[in-house]
C-alpha cells in the first residue's frame, strides 16, 4: 500500500510486467489494488467486482494482442454472467497469424498480473 501511495509502483513490480505491460495496464491494476486493500470492508470491492474487473482487463489486453475481435457484442457474455448462457460465439480473429512471441508475451503478463 505504501509503494501505491508514494509512487513507487516500478520499484515493487516484477521486471517482467514492467516490461511487457504499457503504463495504463499498471495504473488499472494498482487502482485496483488499491481498491482491495482498503481497511473497511464496506470500501472494498465485492469479489464479483474484482473478478469482473480483471476480466474487463484481461479482454481488453487480448483484443491488443489480437486475440479477440475488436466488437463488444461477441465478448460481452464473458463480461455479462446474465447472459453466459447465450449462443453468443467468441470468435478469435486470424489464428494463422499468431507468433509464439506474441501470445508468450500476453500469456507471461496475464499470468503475472493474476498471481
Amino acid at each position: 500500500m505504501e509503494g501505491l501511495q508514494e509512487g513507487d509502483i516500478m520499484e515493487i513490480l516484477d521486471p517482467q510486467v514492467v516490461k511487457e505491460a504499457n503504463p495504463e495496464e499498471i495504473d488499472d491494476i494498482c487502482s485496483l489494488t488499491e481498491a482491495c486493500l482498503r481497511l473497511k470492508g464496506r470500501d472494498r470491492p465485492t469479489m464479483k467486482e474484482v473478478d469482473m474487473r480483471l476480466q474487463f482487463l484481461r479482454t481488453k489486453r487480448l483484443r491488443k494482442c489480437k486475440f479477440l475481435p475488436a466488437s463488444d457484442q461477441e465478448i460481452e457474455h464473458l463480461l455479462c454472467p446474465e447472459i453466459s448462457n447465450s449462443n453468443a460465439q467468441v470468435n478469435v480473429e486470424n489464428p494463422g497469424n499468431l507468433t509464439s512471441e506474441g501470445i508468450s508475451s500476453c500469456y507471461s503478463l496475464e499470468q503475472e498480473l493474476s498471481s
